[in-house]
């Protein structure tokens, strides 16, 4: 067995940043989008506004994951989460990537389970994101078709990928060991605890992202390279003051599967 693997020493915890899949965009001429949130009575907006004109998308992968697709525009912003001081939206984080020759802005809005936000367009550079507690959806709103490829749709996390392991207090996630295992690798991460953790697989690219509630990052380390494949590399960040963040950024298709035991969570992932 081939094993490749670091352990944490104390560090303070990495701010957000984690989930940018890619530092810069190809299309360097590529109009550019910011994004501002303002918060009155508890209520959001989230206010898009890009120099060029932009198509957008729109998912809900899970009941407190509400995802934004922006073609055709590049980030002029800082990536990373952004907290928002509401009860309706916890945080929204940016993503760059590249889909096919045009560039993508995907903006992740942590919501409040139940809440639904409403989508108004005004022109082809503005989009305006409205989250209330009263939003519901509106058929009078505009919005965007859905892509009619499934496969352009994230894997909604399955039940059985929701663990609580009964973790009562904040743990530290310590180490992380990467190995091959027959014709399998395994990214195991360890923490002082039992760890609760949701998984959720995003596409483009094609990445896991685990989510440790309850949990802080006892590290300085925010990136461990791979030559195991599917596995291209591991990132990990402090998603939220109470949530630490794993991504397993993949080079290929595969297949996985999670389990804990004691205070490791193992995914095991394999070449379809």
């Amino acid at each position: 067995m081939r094993i490749l693997g670091r352990a944490w020493g104390p560090g303070a915890l990495i701010a957000a940043g984690l989930i940018v899949s890619s530092p810069a965009l190809s299309a360097a001429d590529a109009p550019v989008v910011h994004l501002n949130a303002s918060v009155k009575d508890g209520n959001v907006q989230l206010q898009v506004e890009a120099t060029g004109p932009f198509e957008y998308t729109t998912y809900r992968p899970t009941a407190g994951l509400y995802v934004i697709d922006l073609s055709g525009v590049a980030a002029a912003d800082p990536a990373g989460m952004h907290e928002v001081a509401s009860d309706v939206v916890k945080s929204y984080g940016v993503v760059s990537f590249v889909a096919g020759d045009k560039p993508v802005v995907r903006v992740e809005i942590l919501l409040k389970p139940g809440v639904e936000p409403r989508l108004l367009r005004k022109g082809n550079q503005n989009l305006t994101v409205l989250v209330s507690h009263q939003a519901g959806a509106d058929s009078s709103t505009s919005s965007a078709p859905v892509p009619a490829a499934a496969a352009m749709l994230p894997s909604v996390a399955k039940a059985s990928e929701v663990k609580d392991t009964g973790a009562s207090s904040f743990k530290a996630i310590e180490h992380v060991r990467l190995a091959e295992n027959g014709d399998a690798t395994e990214v195991a991460i360890s923490g002082s605890g039992s760890l609760v953790y949701h998984v959720l697989r995003l596409p483009n690219p094609d990445r896991l992202v685990i989510d440790f509630s309850g949990s802080h990052l006892n590290t300085s380390e925010t990136h461990i390279a791979s030559q195991l494949d599917p596995v291209r590399e591991i990132r990990l960040g402090q998603f939220t003051p109470e949530t630490s963040r794993v991504v397993i950024d993949l080079s290929q298709p595969a297949r996985y599967s999670i389990q804990a035991q004691g205070e490791t969570v193992t995914v095991t992932l394999k070449r379809l």
